[in-house]
C-alpha cells in the first residue's frame, strides 16, 4: 500500500538522526528523560562501504554495499540502505532480505515495528518492518508514539479525506472525520487508541477527544501565533494531564482520569509538569496535586527550547514561575522570577535571578526549610532526577563549563571543569547539556571534555569519555580520541546503563580509521580495529 501524499500532522516530531563516521549507543532503559530520543544501534560504513554493526555479545555483524544500517531492538533484523538508494530488512546474516522501500536518501529513526525515511526531494516516509508496506507523507509531523511503549501504530490526519487515521502497517484506520480547518493537530494517544486533537484556525482552537468512531469536544480556546501553541503535558502512557493554549488568557485545563475537564486560572504558560516527585513524563501514576514550572513567554521558550535560560545576562533571562495545583484544580503561585527550577523527590530546586541555586522543601502550596547551595550557576541539568542534582557554572563563550552534582542531605561536589557542551562541540548557541547523559536512577553521569579540533574537518574532532558515579572521590576517564557525531540512546536492554558502545578515531596525514570499543561498566574492550574511513 504506498499512499499518495498525505498530510501527517502531530505533537511527535521524529529524531532526524544521521551519522557520519562514528556513534555513541548507550544500554539503557532510559526513555523517561525528556531530551533523549529512543533509537537502535546504528552501524559504521567503513570506505568500501561496508557497513559494521556491534551486537550486544560483542560480535560484529556487517552488510557489504551499505550506505546506512540499524539494528532492530531485539537484535534479529538489521534496516539496510543500500547504495543504490534501496531500504531493506533482514536477517543478521544478510540471506533473508526483503525490499520496503526505494528512492531512498536517508534513513532518520527505528522504533518498535517502523522505520522512518527520506526519499529525493526529501519527502518523507515511514515503512513497516513486518509487512514491507510503506505510507507517504509531507516533511511536516507525524504523531509516533515513541516514548510510551506503544509505537506499533502511526497516527496521522488525512487532510484530503479529512479524517483522524491510524495505519497499522498494512492498513489505514479511520478513526472519526474531523473539522474543515487550516491545521489539525494531535496532542496525545493513551494506551488504549484514544487520541486528543485541535482542530485549529487563526483565531481559535476546537479540542477534541475521540470515543469509538465518534469524537467529543473538549473545549475551544483562542489562538494566537504558532500552532504549536497549543499542546500537552500528560501522564506517562494516558491521556490524564494538561492542557494548555498559550494566548492572552493562559488558557490552562486538567484533563482528569475520567476524561473530564477543569479549567485553571493561570498567568502564565506551562513548560513542565510534576508530582511531588518526579516530572509526569516519568510516571504512569496520577496524583492529587500538581506543580507547574510556568514561564511568560512561551514562544521564545520554544523556539530556544535546549537553551532554556542558561547563559542569558543577567537581565536579559526568560523568566520561570513554579504554581501549585491542589486536588481540586485551585491554583497558586509559589515562586517566581526564577531562571530555572526542577521538582525532584519532594524538593524543589531553582536559580534566582542573581544566579543563586537553593533547595527548599515542598509543603503543598508552600515551600520550606530553603537553603542556598551555589552561587553563579548557570543551569540546571535535565540529567537531574531521583534526588540527583546535577548543574553547571562558569561557562564560558565557547561552551565548556563547570560541571557540579548535589543530593538532599549532602554537600555540593565539583565533579570536573571544562565539560564539553553542545555549544562547543558544534559551534551552536546550544549553551550546556546535549553532551551529557545519565543512568536510570540518576546516580551515575556520563560527560566529554578536552575536545581535539580535527586540522581537516570539524566533524572529525574527538574528546575524552568520562564518567562520575555519585560518591566517588573523582571521575573516572574511560577513554579519550572518541569520535562523536551524535550521542543516541539504545534501549536494548531493559536495565541501567550497563555498557557504551563507541568509536575511537585514529588519524594519519588526513587518513581516518575506527576502532569499534564497548565499555561494560570497568573496562574497555576493542570489538573491531581499524576500520578504515572515506
Amino acid at each position: 500500500m504506498n499512499k499518495k501524499q498525505i498530510g501527517l500532522i502531530g505533537v511527535a516530531a521524529v529524531a532526524t538522526v544521521a551519522v557520519v563516521g562514528g556513534i555513541i549507543c548507550i544500554s539503557s532503559n532510559s526513555g523517561s528523560q525528556e531530551w533523549s530520543e529512543k533509537v537502535s544501534m546504528r552501524g559504521i560504513v567503513d570506505e568500501d562501504d561496508v557497513a559494521h554493526v556491534a551486537l550486544s555479545n560483542g560480535k560484529i555483524v556487517t552488510v557489504d554495499d551499505a550506505m546506512d544500517v540499524v539494528l532492530s531492538n531485539d537484535e534479529k533484523k538489521l534496516i539496510v540502505l543500500d547504495k543504490d538508494e534501496n531500504l531493506y530488512v533482514s536477517d543478521l546474516k544478510w540471506e533473508h532480505k526483503k525490499k520496503i522501500a526505494k528512492d531512498c536518501i536517508m534513513l532518520y529513526n527505528y522504533e518498535g515495528n517502523f522505520v522512518s525515511y527520506a526519499t529525493e526531494g526529501m519527502n518523507y516516509g515511514y515503512a513497516c518492518i513486518e509487512t514491507g508496506e510503506t505510507l507517504d507523507c509531507e516533511p511536516q509531523f507525524v504523531y509516533w508514539p515513541l516514548n510510551d511503549g506503544n509505537n506499533d501504530i502511526i497516527y496521522f490526519v488525512d487532510s484530503e479525506d479529512e479524517e483522524l487515521k491510524a495505519w497499522n502497517g498494512s492498513k489505514d484506520i479511520t478513526i472519526c472525520e474531523i473539522d474543515d480547518a487550516e491545521y489539525t493537530r494531535i496532542l496525545s494517544v493513551n494506551e488504549k487508541g484514544n487520541v486528543i486533537y485541535a482542530s485549529c484556525n487563526d483565531d481559535k482552537a476546537k479540542v477534541y477527544i475521540t470515543k469509538g468512531n465518534d469524537s467529543e469536544k473538549l473545549c475551544s480556546v483562542n489562538m494566537e501565533g504558532k500552532y504549536s501553541n497549543i499542546y500537552m503535558n500528560n501522564i506517562l502512557g494516558t491521556n490524564t494531564g494538561f492542557l494548555m493554549a498559550s494566548n492572552d488568557k493562559h488558557s490552562g485545563y486538567f484533563l482528569d482520569e475520567k476524561q473530564k475537564l477543569h479549567e485553571l486560572d493561570l498567568d502564565n504558560d506551562i513548560v513542565n509538569v510534576y508530582t511531588k516527585n518526579t516530572d509526569i513524563k516519568n510516571t504512569t501514576d496520577t496524583a492529587k496535586e500538581y506543580y507547574l514550572v510556568t514561564t511568560d513567554d512561551y514562544d521564545e521558550y520554544n523556539d530556544n527550547y535546549h537553551s532554556r535560560s542558561a547563559l542569558m545576562d543577567e537581565d536579559d533571562y526568560l523568566e520561570y514561575q513554579v504554581t501549585y495545583v491542589d486536588k481540586k484544580y485551585n491554583t497558586k503561585e509559589i515562586i517566581d522570577d526564577l531562571k530555572g527550577a526542577i521538582i525532584s523527590n519532594g524538593y524543589l530546586y531553582y536559580i534566582d535571578k542573581h544566579d543563586n541555586l537553593y533547595e527548599a522543601k515542598l509543603n503543598g502550596s508552600r515551600i520550606k526549610n530553603e537553603k542556598e547551595i551555589d552561587d553563579d550557576v548557570v543551569a540546571i541539568d535535565p540529567t537531574s532526577g531521583n534526588g540527583y542534582i546535577y548543574y553547571v557554572k562558569n561557562a564560558s563563550d565557547d561552551g565548556l563549563q563547570d560541571l557540579y552534582v548535589v543530593k538532599h542531605g549532602s554537600e555540593a561536589k565539583k565533579i570536573c571543569g571544562n565539560v564539553e557542551s553542545y555549544k562547543s562541540a558544534y559551534n551552536s548557541s546550544y549553551p550546556a547539556y546535549d553532551l551529557k547523559f545519565a543512568s536510570d536512577n540518576h546516580s551515575t553521569i556520563y560527560f566529554f571534555k578536552n575536545r581535539k579540533e580535527d586540522r581537516n574537518y570539524s566533524s572529525h574532532d574527538t574528546m575524552t569519555l568520562c564518567k562520575y558515579s555519585f560518591g566517588d572521590k573523582d571521575y573516572e576517564k574511560i577513554d579519550n580520541k572518541v569520535l562523536l557525531n551524535n550521542t543516541l540512546v539504545d534501549n536494548r536492554n531493559l536495565s541501567d546503563i550497563s555498557r557504551i558502545t563507541y568509536c575511537k578515531q585514529h588519524e594519519h596525514d588526513g587518513k581516518y580509521s575506527l576502532d569499534y570499543c564497548v565499555y561494560d561498566g570497568k573496562k574497555t574492550k576493542v570489538l573491531e580495529e581499524d576500520i578504515k574511513l572515506k
